[in-house]
């Protein structure tokens, strides 16, 4: 057997594998068990971190065409009030011009 030394670790070279003298109880059987587990823990946390993503994507929008809800209703209050502004000045002009309302013309 022979012991080398990679980076300040020792390791002994057997049968052309590298085995840590330090800690030599995992096997190749034993680590491929454990990059399964790790790609399945990471494939979950994916998934999770996936989810929640879309979640807050969903809520974001939600929360977006809320907003998007009040700014359509305030901006259609504002043109409804400007309208009534508007149309207000016109009748109150047309009075003192001409002696009669417009909305006696129109029916409201």
């Amino acid at each position: 057997m022979q012991v080398v030394e990679t980076e300040g670790n020792p390791y002994e070279l057997r049968q052309d594998k590298k085995l840590n003298i330090e800690n030599p109880l995992y096997t190749i059987s034993d680590i491929t068990k454990m990059m399964t587990m790790f790609e399945q823990m990471n494939s979950t946390q994916i998934t999770k971190i996936t989810d929640a993503m879309i979640n807050k994507t969903e809520e974001d929008i939600t929360k977006f065409e809320k907003q998007n809800d009040e700014w359509i209703i305030k901006i259609t209050d504002a043109m409804i009030n400007k309208t009534e502004e508007i149309f207000t000045r016109f009748e109150e002009k047309n009075i003192l011009e001409n002696g009669f309302n417009v909305s006696d013309l129109i029916g409201s």
